[in-house]
């Protein structure tokens, strides 16, 4: 999808996209009638996973039994600097953790239904394997281990969820138009073809994004007094605040997005309803789900807004502790419930027998 290419393009730095980019953050108006039919991902079942999409430039499907022919050969991809984690410098390995935080930023903040696969918010790899669908072993299978060795990057990804839930314009049904304005580092946005920044406001949130492998000071255009809420440079740092006409620096391959308590100009969107909204919201889950706590849609009351992702668990197949793949989903994408906006981490979902 144009979604997933232009922001994977952008995300590595390629000249000439920031004029599509806007049309994607703003729920591609140039190719739906509204934004809740625009599924916003970088990765799917197939394909690489977020880690390897920033940690190879090239497939690595040698173990397939093709001669490394299958899977895509045009990933959009960029390394980092370094093909593979063997050897990599820590400068690469943290360069590619930021890459990561660009790659939520620029998928949780995009107006539409939001989508990643299950380990992408705690760096799961396939080794650069992007067609895997013959490796019923550890290549395909979730390393839980890794959540612990990437718990900061986890935490990261929680915080941006609730971000997205505090602001229901994200998830508006109906398109941005004038609610959305674009900015640029100084004044008006920069659409000529070697630019690779862009600013964004919305509703209370104001985003600064710099792709350009160097610093670049963004003046903040939109009246109010603002956070500055996330910035993936820095992502542990303490919430500044910052008015405008005043810079904030936005670092190499970085994202700053900064929040404001004023009013907001479109706070009640249009609720997104379907047949089975009425239904009750169960209590438990059998799947686990362990970034977020919180309730989990049984799968006939979200089939209608939602695309489905395969997941395996360590183990094969159905058998042991792995989940079957007949049976078991994992889904990220933007609801509203009754009470509050929540992102649906892992839904169970049972196959007709």
């Amino acid at each position: 999808g144009e979604f997933r290419d232009d922001l994977r393009g952008f995300l590595r730095g390629e000249p000439g996209l920031v004029a599509a980019v806007a049309h994607r953050l703003a729920g591609s108006p140039d190719l739906f009638g509204s934004p809740m039919r625009s599924l916003n991902f970088l990765t799917a079942h197939d394909g690489f996973t977020m880690y390897d999409l920033v940690s190879y430039d090239h497939r690595h499907n040698e173990a397939n039994g093709w001669d490394n022919t299958d899977g895509h050969h045009d990933n959009r991809s960029w390394n980092s600097g370094w093909e593979g984690d063997d050897g990599a410098p820590d400068s690469v390995l943290a360069l590619r953790e930021r890459q990561m935080r660009n790659a939520m930023c620029l998928l949780l903040l995009s107006h539409g239904v939001p989508m990643f696969v299950a380990g992408d918010e705690f760096a799961r790899t396939q080794g650069g394997n992007n067609n895997a669908y013959t490796q019923d072993n550890e290549t395909s299978w979730i390393d839980w281990e890794r959540a612990e060795a990437f718990a900061g990057h986890e935490r990261f990804v929680r915080r941006l969820i609730e971000i997205r839930s505090a602001h229901p314009i994200l998830y508006d049904p109906e398109r941005w138009e004038d609610a959305m304005v674009l900015h640029g580092a100084g004044g008006k946005p920069d659409l000529a073809f070697e630019s690779r920044s862009i600013a964004w406001t919305v509703d209370g949130l104001y985003v600064m994004a710099n792709m350009w492998w160097e610093p670049v000071d963004f003046e903040i255009r939109q009246p109010g007094d603002w956070w500055i809420a996330l910035d993936t440079n820095d992502p542990w740092s303490p919430p500044v605040g910052t008015r405008a006409g005043t810079h904030v620096t936005v670092g190499p391959r970085s994202i700053v997005v900064l929040e404001t308590r004023g009013p907001r100009r479109r706070s009640r969107p249009g609720v997104w309803r379907n047949t089975q909204e009425s239904k009750p919201w169960p209590r438990r889950s059998r799947v686990r789900h362990h970034a977020l706590r919180r309730p989990v849609l049984s799968s006939r009351s979200i089939d209608q807004r939602v695309a489905w992702m395969p997941a395996k668990r360590n183990g094969s197949g159905g058998n042991g502790n792995g989940f079957d793949l007949t049976k078991s989903v994992w889904v990220a994408t933007v609801l509203r419930p009754p009470r509050r906006s929540i992102i649906v981490e892992a839904a169970n979902r049972v196959a007709a027998t």
